[in-house]
Parts: C-alpha cells; sequence; structure tokens
C-alpha cells in the first residue's frame, strides 16, 4: 500500500514516474496519495505545474511543526490523486526520513486512501532512501536506459535489501526508439557512468 520511487542518481524520470504511477491508480479507482520525500531536491512542483506551497508539508510533519496530513495535502483535479509537498528544505532531511514518524504518517494516510507512492530521494552515496525505505512497504526502482552502469544498480539494491526493504520491480525510463524491440540486458551497456543527464528529478 506504501510505494517508494527511487533511482541511482538525480534526472532518471523517477518524479515523472512516481505521477505516472499515482494517476494510473487513480484512474483504477484507488484514493490515492502522492508524497514528496525527496527532501534535498524536490521537483515535483515543478512537475505537477502547482504553485510554490508555503505551508509545513512533509518536512513539517516529520519535524513535529504541524500534525494533520490533511492541512497539508492539496487535490491535484488534472491527475486525480493528492498531494502532500514536501514544504520548506529542512537543514536534516536524513534525520527526519530515519525517525519513526513517517510510518505513523503512512499510517494515519492509509486510514483515507488505498493507494499512497512515495517519490522517494534517489539512493547517490547518501543514506536518505536507504532510512527512507523502512518505513514503506516495497521500493520500485528506476533506472534510466544507457546511463548507469549495472554495478551501481547492483550495489544500490543490494542496500536496500540489506536494509530489509523489498524491492518489487524497476521501470526503465527514456528508452531510445531504437531499442525498444530489445530485452533490457541486450539493448543497454551501462557504459556511461554518472552525469550525462541534466540534474532534475
Amino acid at each position: 500500500k506504501v510505494l517508494m520511487l527511487t533511482s541511482s542518481v538525480p534526472a532518471e524520470g523517477k518524479s515523472m514516474s512516481a505521477v505516472a504511477l499515482a494517476t494510473s491508480f487513480a484512474k483504477l479507482g484507488q484514493k490515492t496519495l502522492l508524497i514528496d520525500a525527496d527532501l534535498r531536491n524536490s521537483r515535483l512542483l515543478t512537475t505537477l505545474d502547482l504553485p510554490r506551497y508555503n505551508g509545513a508539508g512533509l518536512a513539517g510533519l516529520l519535524s513535529g511543526q504541524s500534525d494533520s496530513i490533511d492541512a497539508e495535502t492539496t487535490q491535484v483535479e488534472q491527475f486525480g490523486f493528492d498531494f502532500l509537498p514536501i514544504g520548506h528544505t529542512p537543514p536534516n532531511p536524513v534525520e527526519l526520513l530515519a525517525s519513526a514518524r513517517f510510518g505513523q504518517l503512512a499510517d494515519q494516510a492509509l486510514q483515507h486512501y488505498d493507494q499512497i507512492v512515495v517519490d522517494g530521494p534517489p539512493m547517490l552515496l547518501l543514506s536518505d532512501a536507504v532510512e527512507l525505505s523502512r518505513s514503506v512497504s516495497g521500493i520500485v526502482y528506476v533506472i534510466e536506459a544507457n546511463r548507469i552502469k549495472l554495478r551501481a544498480i547492483e550495489n544500490s539494491l543490494n542496500r536496500l535489501e540489506g536494509a530489509g526493504a523489498k524491492v518489487f520491480g524497476a521501470i526503465v525510463t527514456k528508452v531510445p526508439p531504437s531499442s525498444a524491440g530489445y530485452g533490457y540486458g541486450y539493448g543497454y551497456g551501462y557504459g556511461y557512468g554518472y552525469g550525462n543527464a541534466p540534474a532534475e528529478a
């Protein structure tokens, strides 16, 4: 009921995939909440074309500045789901995500929602995503075609599984049309390393 999307690095299409997944659940008749939990580098307000948010948001809920999810969520009528922004960027993201508070908030939200989709932070070299993974049902890993070396992906998945996370599967994004007819293992070489795409979520 609580799915978190993460990726190896920013700009792999993670946020767009989270929006697409939440939209799909909503179209299936599931009351859906999309949570922006990329506390260091959020792009969801831009992705959803929403105005600047001045409320407490997720960061405020995690830090105790707010105690009402309902007060912090907004309905995105265009896509059919509700949205919880991060609020203001906190100075201590990993501490907030490592606390038990996120799991408590998710349990509270599930009293009103059928499905929760979490746009989580990318793995990078930080522990934000690993800490957050302890409070969700499972992980969907987002992979941009032709960008990240397979070994880096395997290392990230091992970190998540080592923390007890359940990885449900992966979404491959930005697949070149010329590769659409090939299997995942045959079409991509992962020879490009990090940093070849624009720095966006």
